[in-house]
């Protein structure tokens, strides 16, 4: 047993399938003879419990919709995450979903490696709980954590790259608790504002990377090796983003163009199920419509529609438009509403989060 290691999982199993891979999971680390802490957004049963060193709940999960991020501007990150999809000689350029789970993660972090620094430990491995740990994995990973220790490393893990932005692989990575501690906030995030004024728009595993490499030394491996040395550990069982639509296969809202800023309505639904979404703009001084549309998506379809110079003339004013956008999975029924101005106030913001370009 490494004495000053532990290895923090953490976990949002919330179906019988997902304990059950959260189990195999925990009994795959077993091997590396390193307590395992477990950080869970939700109740864990006792015989999951008894896998640990420590199950801890966490209680801050928070959700954020698409109208608390773009009501809470910042200057962004210069280099931001996109989902694009194009239509008609038209590049759409999502970077916020309707609702994002990134503030409930970035809390799982705030509130377990604090425990972790109470508890003694100086270093963690990191591990998501829809990732099993493979036999020769295990010898691997026990060189690496030898290395990381001898070395006198901060931080080590696999260099990947999403959109060609430098990441952090999320598994394995294993870093010094107090150099985190320097940059992690020192308590949970409350709301859209905390979250925006800390990340700046940027992924976390991206907001990991760049603040590690800015107060800390250490090792990473390029991505492409991965399967080298980990090629028997299953990864991602359990997609992260697929739980909730919302929160990746709707695409959707007022888009800006990239030149000009004038503006669309655009919506695409890559789900498997049928959404239907309505778009209204209105006059927050009178409450007076000036634009409204109803849509029906079915999967796979998209849609989009000029908004016109008068509403692109509003958007720059002071008081701005107020925008309601009501979605409805027409499977189940479940209604969700996003409302958020946009004015002269967070216009670059927005266009910088939901934009289009002709190509």
């Amino acid at each position: 047993m490494h004495p000053l290691f532990c290895i923090l999982v953490t976990s949002h199993a919330n179906t019988n399938e997902k304990i059950s891979l959260l189990k195999d999971c925990l009994i795959s680390l077993k091997p590396l003879e390193t307590p395992i802490i477990l950080s869970s957004h939700i109740s864990i049963p006792e015989e999951i419990q008894n896998l640990t060193y420590l199950s801890v709940k966490d209680s801050s999960n928070l959700i954020l919709d698409e109208g608390q991020i773009l009501s809470n501007p910042v200057n962004l990150h210069q280099t931001l995450y996109y989902i694009h999809d194009s239509f008609c000689n038209i590049l759409f350029s999502t970077g916020i979903f309707k609702k994002t789970y990134m503030a409930g993660t970035m809390n799982h972090y705030i509130n377990s490696i604090r425990i972790v620094k109470s508890l003694g430990f100086e270093n963690i491995l990191f591990w998501e709980y829809d990732s099993v740990l493979g036999r020769d994995s295990c010898i691997r990973l026990k060189e690496f954590q030898y290395n990381y220790l001898i070395n006198k490393m901060e931080y080590w893990g696999f260099l990947s790259y999403i959109q060609d932005i430098r990441c952090m692989n999320a598994i394995p990575f294993m870093f010094n608790v107090n150099k985190v501690l320097e940059f992690l906030p020192k308590k949970p995030l409350e709301n859209a504002k905390d979250y925006n004024s800390l990340t700046e728009g940027k992924i976390i595993e991206q907001w990991m990377l760049e603040n590690l490499e800015s107060n800390s030394s250490g090792d990473l491996i390029d991505f492409g090796l991965y399967d080298e040395y980990f090629s028997d550990t299953q990864r991602g069982l359990i997609g992260s983003q697929n739980g909730n639509y919302l929160n990746f296969n709707l695409r959707s809202g007022v888009f800006f163009n990239t030149t000009n800023r004038k503006s669309i309505f655009y919506a695409l639904n890559s789900w498997d199920k049928p959404i239907t979404t309505k778009l209204t703009i209105s006059n927050p001084k009178d409450s007076s419509k000036i634009y409204s549309r109803f849509v029906e998506l079915n999967p796979g379809v998209w849609f989009f529609d000029h908004l016109g110079d008068i509403v692109d003339q509003e958007f720059k004013t002071d008081e701005g438009l107020n925008i309601e956008e009501i979605v409805t999975s027409t499977t189940d029924g479940e209604v969700n509403s996003f409302n958020y101005n946009i004015s002269k106030n967070n216009l670059e913001f927005v266009s910088k989060l939901k934009k289009w370009q002709e190509i």
